[in-house]
């Protein structure tokens, strides 16, 4: 992709292979130890960008003169606000080809689901009041569920949803046509699917520099923390919030901040 590869990257892939060796050596594949690896010498990385707005991150693109990757960037670090959201609902409520891509996409926008999330989503998770969000990430080797109380408008598109729905476990199913006669079962979404779809149905809309399903995952907890929200609630609703991404999104809090200042200096 033309880039540098990140000292994060070079991190994981060394983890990798400790790991593979370790597996190696225990099953007798490999006679030697693994070569000290510890003091790689690393480049440093850059801190990321904070969470931003359409307008913020529009302005440095006119003013910046900026390449197609630096630009890129900076709309990965986008977060839509909840005028903006409901704008982006709107859109997809009037242009969805695919009948779950609404209550997808309200789903990632008002709990913060990740795609995964969406993807692994059953019918049963959804009870009255709560959505149950499936989750592989928070704790290792082990499978673990939140709880994130609905919106009424989540309520409501998926109870909408749910006299369209093709059948099977899964909430956001999809049915293989074959010719005009001939269909399979319901079924899962795969990660292509999803991905596709979130780019087609936003590509003539000035939606399109949203990256993928992240940016609602972004904007979610931007917005809660906008409203300055407890922070217990928001990593509860999120499942999953490291102090890097708390540092992303805290300047958000410019009232807080002002107000912590005063509160010494006047």
């Amino acid at each position: 992709r033309n880039q540098k590869v990140s000292a994060g990257t070079i991190k994981k892939e060394l983890v990798t292979l400790r790991r593979v060796w370790r597996w190696g050596r225990k099953r007798g594949k490999l006679s030697s130890e693994l070569p000290e690896i510890r003091d790689v010498q690393l480049p440093k990385s850059e801190e990321r960008p904070p969470f931003q707005t359409y307008d913020e991150i529009a302005e440095q693109i006119e003013q910046g003169n900026l390449k197609k990757d630096e630009q890129r960037e900076l709309w990965d670090c986008l977060y839509l606000k909840t005028t903006e959201i409901e704008d982006l609902l709107q859109h997809v409520r009037e242009r969805a080809r695919h009948t779950y891509l609404y209550p997808m996409f309200v789903a990632a926008a008002h709990t913060g689901a990740r795609r995964s999330e969406l993807m692994r989503s059953q019918l049963a998770d959804v009870r009255d009041d709560m959505l149950i969000i499936r989750e592989k990430k928070r704790r290792r080797g082990q499978v673990s569920t939140r709880r994130v109380p609905m919106s009424r408008l989540l309520k409501d598109s998926l109870h909408d949803w749910r006299s369209e729905h093709p059948g099977g476990p899964h909430t956001f199913a999809i049915v293989d046509s074959f010719g005009a006669r001939r269909q399979t079962a319901a079924r899962s979404l795969t990660r292509n699917e999803a991905h596709n779809h979130f780019q087609q149905i936003l590509v003539d809309s000035r939606w399109k520099v949203l990256s993928g399903w992240h940016c609602l995952r972004h904007s979610f907890l931007s917005n809660l923390a906008s409203h300055a929200v407890d922070q217990r609630l928001i990593d509860e609703f999120v499942g999953h919030t490291t102090e890097d991404m708390r540092r992303r999104y805290r300047h958000l809090f410019p009232d807080v901040k002002q107000a912590a200042i005063s509160s010494v200096f006047g």
